[in-house]
């Protein structure tokens, strides 16, 4: 893992180590950094099927591409309820897709995002 909190790769590999912890069987992991479609996470435990999607924060640099290193100009609060919109309609859509799945959307919280 080569990026840290409170990126998505490192909340999805967290997560990971937490559910393995548990006892849960990891199905799937999707490559956040290529950012490949579907579920982050699909794990099984005693028959019972988790599907997480997850977050992680807004740098204010780009992380990829030719602007790699330069400011951002929207601030990442801005960004994150974005994200955390797409991550909650994400999530909805796994609930549709896996109705007997629990759906599970870890992402780091900071103390301004809940005002």
């Amino acid at each position: 893992m080569s990026a840290g909190w409170p990126s998505e790769e490192y909340i999805v590999a967290s997560v990971v180590s937490h559910l393995k912890q548990g006892g849960w069987m990891i199905e799937s992991v999707a490559d956040t950094e290529a950012r490949a479609p579907g579920a982050d996470i699909r794990a099984t435990r005693s028959g019972e099927i988790l599907i997480v999607e997850a977050k992680g924060y807004p740098s204010t640099v780009y992380a990829r591409g030719e602007n790699r290193g330069k400011p951002k100009r929207t601030k990442p609060g801005v960004e994150a309820r974005h994200w955390y919109g797409q991550v909650l309609f994400d999530a909805i859509l796994r609930q549709s897709q896996y109705p007997s799945a629990r759906v599970f959307m870890p992402y780091p919280i900071f103390p301004f995002l809940l005002i």
